[in-house]
């Protein structure tokens, strides 16, 4: 009987949370608020910060990629 509710807990769960209609980024948003705010994870507390750097480095290194791939398949020597 409690694996029944337990069951119907989660399915009412991600309908409500995954419907038609929903904000996926403030699911995303309570998810991580619960995690980062809490005192073992008080290292991750300037996270945000460094995230603009990461999305550009990687950007730049799938662009030097991209162009060592094509590089290479054209034959081109790499300076």
């Amino acid at each position: 009987v409690r694996s029944g509710k337990n069951l119907d807990d989660v399915i009412s769960t991600l309908i409500r949370n995954f419907g038609e209609g929903s904000d996926y980024f403030k699911v995303l948003v309570n998810v991580f608020q619960t995690v980062l705010l809490s005192e073992v994870n008080e290292h991750l507390k300037s996270f945000f910060m460094i995230v603009p750097a990461l999305c550009i480095s990687w950007a730049d290194a799938s662009l030097q990629a991209k162009d060592n791939m094509y590089k290479a398949t054209r034959g081109v020597t790499k300076e």
